[in-house]
């Protein structure tokens, strides 16, 4: 089997994806581009049943891989190496990104227990086996209140609120960092990210909402001259 492989949704290449693909290829990490030419409609990759179509259909196809991230693409950069990736990856369980936004704003309501400032899950980044991927896939459409046409990471927040083993975030951001909301905690290092706040380092950086990234970038030019 083959170690590693990331699965970027995206119809087109644009935004950071240019220098994310080049970050990879420079990790020496395999990667396949998803189109989405196989949504049922234009709003379907929020839909929590296509989430689940395509996480199983992806992860049987790549089931040669030992370890699977699902990734955004346009507004994702990558920060580490293969093994760094590897060694964060649980075996045992899925990984989902955590941020700090509440999205959508009818989460606010649920009762999401306390993990300090990145406490929401976001559905931008998720981490696994490829047998955890289709266990997942077997799972939530037996949940409580699940619908396809649900937003998935609504749904997601739901199982975060129960905390339920059917999304655990990366609350400590061992592996993923998300940028909504600020990231005052998110120091650099000869041009790698470090979560000051628990001295983490995680690989993948995440502009979720549009967030400007310009203080970031700043950061890790500087950090690379000192």
């Amino acid at each position: 089997m083959t170690d590693l492989i990331i699965i970027l949704g995206a119809s087109q290449v644009h935004g950071f994806m240019p220098l994310y693909l080049e970050q990879l290829k420079a990790a020496s990490i395999d990667y396949h581009i998803h189109d989405g030419s196989d949504k049922p409609n234009i709003n379907a990759g929020g839909n929590l049943g296509y989430r689940v179509n395509i996480f199983k259909r992806l992860a049987a196809q790549f089931s040669n891989y030992e370890r699977i991230v699902f990734s955004d693409a346009f507004d994702v950069l990558f920060y580490g190496t293969r093994e760094d990736v590897i060694a964060r990856i649980p075996t045992d369980h899925l990984l989902h990104a955590a941020e700090k936004n509440c999205y959508p704003d009818q989460c606010l309501g649920l009762p999401i227990p306390d993990r300090g400032p990145h406490r929401y899950a976001n559905g931008g980044l998720v981490a696994g086996t490829p047998e955890q991927f289709m266990k997942w896939c077997d799972e939530i459409p037996r949940q409580r209140g699940y619908h396809p046409e649900h937003l998935d990471q609504y749904f997601l927040n739901v199982l975060v609120s129960q905390n339920s083993p059917l999304c655990i975030i990366d609350h400590r951001t061992e592996l993923f960092f998300c940028l909504h909301s600020g990231y005052n905690e998110l120091e650099f290092e000869k041009g790698f990210p470090i979560n000051r706040m628990y001295n983490t380092r995680p690989c993948f950086i995440h502009a979720n909402g549009g967030y400007d990234p310009s203080k970031m970038f700043e950061d890790q030019k500087r950090s690379l001259t000192l």
